[in-house]
C-alpha cells in the first residue's frame, strides 16, 4: 500500500491491531529504497505500530537516474520534514546507514517521540585500518562522483561491504532492489568529518551497530552515540545489513522494547 506526500512515495504498513499513537517513519540508506524495510516494517506492524517507509527523491520512478543526479541533502531534509509533519503527533524516526544524516537534520526543530539510528557510518571517527573499505570505494567511484553523476554501485561491492554478514543465498533479492544514487549523498559517506547537531528537543536516541560492519565499524557507531548523548547497542557477529541478517527478528524486537521502555504510556493508544 502506497501514498504520496507532496511528490514523495511512501509505503504504508498499517497494523492489524493498532497499539500506538506514534507512527514509525523508516528512512533507507545509500543505493536503497523503501524496499529494504519490508522485514522490519512487517514485524513492527505486527507489534502494533503503523510504519511509513519513504523513498527519498522519488527514486523508484522510471527516470530515477536523472532524478538522482540532482538530488541534494537539503532536498532530502525538506522531503523528510514534509513526511514528519504529515505523520501526526510525535512520530518515531528510524534510519539505516547514511539515511541517518538527512534524518537527523530533518528532526531538528520537530516534535518526535524518539530516534533510532541503525549502522550509521561516520568517517571522521574511523581509524585508518577500519576505514580502508571506504577509502577503496571512494577511489573506485571517484570519476562519476567528481562529475556529479548518479552512481550505480557494483553488485560485488555492495555484497562485499553492505551484505558481508548476510547469507550469500539471500544477496540476490537485496541486489535486485538497488537503485542509482545521488553523488551528493554518496560524498557524505567519504567526508572526513560530519558536524553532528545534538538534539535540543529531549527525545531519546538509540544507536545500533554490528561488530563486523566494514561500512560503519563499532568505533564510529559508538562515537556517533556519544556525540548525540544516545544509548548505544552493539550486536556481535553482525555486519551492516541488520535489516535482514540471521537473527534480525531479535534486533527489531530489541528496538521495539527500547521504544516501549523509553516512551512509556505517552505513545500508547490505550494506556490502561
Amino acid at each position: 500500500m502506497q501514498k504520496r506526500i507532496a511528490h514523495i512515495s511512501v509505503d504504508l504498513y498499517p497494523p492489524e491491531n493498532p497499539k500506538f499513537k506514534s507512527r514509525i517513519i523508516l528512512v533507507h540508506g545509500l543505493w536503497n529504497s523503501s524496499a529494504c524495510w519490508v522485514q522490519w516494517a512487517t514485524r513492527l506492524s505486527n507489534l502494533g505500530w503503523e510504519c511509513w517507509a519513504v523513498n527519498l527523491g522519488d527514486r523508484t520512478a522510471g527516470n530515477a537516474v536523472e532524478i538522482m543526479a540532482g538530488l541534494t541533502l537539503d532536498q532530502c531534509v525538506e522531503e523528510l520534514k514534509h513526511v514528519i509533519r504529515a505523520a501526526g503527533p510525535d512520530p518515531v524516526m528510524v534510519a539505516h546507514g547514511m539515511g541517518w544524516v538527512p534524518t537527523l537534520k530533518a528532526s531538528q526543530g520537530e516534535d518526535l517521540a524518539g530516534l533510532l539510528l541503525i549502522s550509521p557510518p561516520n568517517a571522521w571517527s574511523v581509524p585508518n585500518e577500519a576505514g580502508r573499505p571506504l577509502r577503496l570505494l571512494r577511489l573506485k567511484y571517484l570519476v562519476p562522483l567528481s562529475l556529479g553523476w548518479s552512481v550505480r554501485i557494483r553488485e560485488g561491492d555492495f555484497s562485499r561491504y553492505w551484505l558481508s554478514c548476510l547469507p550469500v543465498a539471500r544477496h540476490e533479492q537485496v541486489l535486485r532492489n538497488l537503485v542509482p544514487e545521488s553523488s551528493h549523498l554518496i560524498k557524505l559517506l567519504f567526508q572526513p568529518s560530519f558536524i553532528i547537531e545534538q538534539s535540543s528537543q529531549g527525545w531519546p536516541v538509540l544507536v545500533m551497530g554490528g561488530t563486523e560492519d566494514p561500512v560503519a565499524p563499532m568505533v564510529s557507531v559508538r562515537q556517533t552515540a556519544e556525540c548525540l548523548a544516545a544509548e548505544c547497542r552493539e550486536y556481535s557477529g553482525h555486519g551492516h545489513w541488520l535489516l535482514e541478517e540471521e537473527g534480525w527478528e531479535a534486533i527489531v524486537n530489541d528496538a521495539h522494547r527500547w521504544l516501549i521502555q523509553g516512551l512509556g504510556e505517552a505513545v500508547l493508544l490505550n494506556p490502561s
